[in-house]
């Protein structure tokens, strides 16, 4: 009996080195995750998440955050960030990290970036969302959108006057068509 609960442990980790071999990250950091505090599986999971951050971004040097670095941010189970800039004390441009709290940022939540007192927004390349009123009533003058974004929902820059100019990527800039932004390259 003790064998049969040692072994499946054994099987399912060895299951989730192969994800990560692979470079299937996320799917690895699923499988490690399910294991708990079996071996390394907790360590190995944290570093499953930088992994695909490197690999979507297609550079080592990451940016990766945390509620205790960067209180400004906040985000969610999903991966969408926000941004509180009542918290915020930098400089005019801010760079969205592609890592928070061990989480890969993959959207800009709705309403995000609300009355954002920052003149330029970097996004990460892992981010394919950006929600509804994404950069409301903010004072952004300028956003760096990332090649990956594949939806931008409905007004995403409602009542932010001060946008002058916005970097569209290819496949960015069919999403935003309608939108009443101004795409350059």
């Amino acid at each position: 009996l003790l064998e049969k609960n040692v072994w499946k442990p054994n099987r399912i980790y060895e299951s989730a080195n192969d994800l990560y071999a692979a470079e299937e990250y996320l799917d690895a950091y699923d499988v490690y995750i399910s294991l708990g505090d079996y071996k390394d599986a907790v360590e190995i999971a944290s570093t499953c998440i930088t992994k695909n951050a490197q690999k979507l971004a297609g550079r080592e040097d990451v940016i990766i955050g945390t509620s205790k670095s960067m209180p400004w941010f906040k985000i969610d189970e999903y991966g969408a960030i926000s941004f509180d800039g009542d918290k915020y004390k930098g400089v005019t441009e801010l760079t969205v990290p592609d890592v928070f709290d061990n989480t890969l940022v993959t959207a800009v939540r709705d309403k995000g970036f609300f009355y954002a007192k920052v003149e330029k927004v970097i996004l990460p390349p892992s981010v394919r969302r950006i929600e509804e009123q994404g950069f409301f009533a903010s004072d952004i003058t300028e956003i760096v959108l990332p090649d990956s974004v594949e939806f931008i929902g409905e007004k995403p820059l409602k009542i932010a006057q001060s946008l002058q100019r916005s970097l569209f990527l290819q496949s960015s800039r069919r999403s935003v068509r309608h939108h009443s932004a101004t795409a350059t390259s």
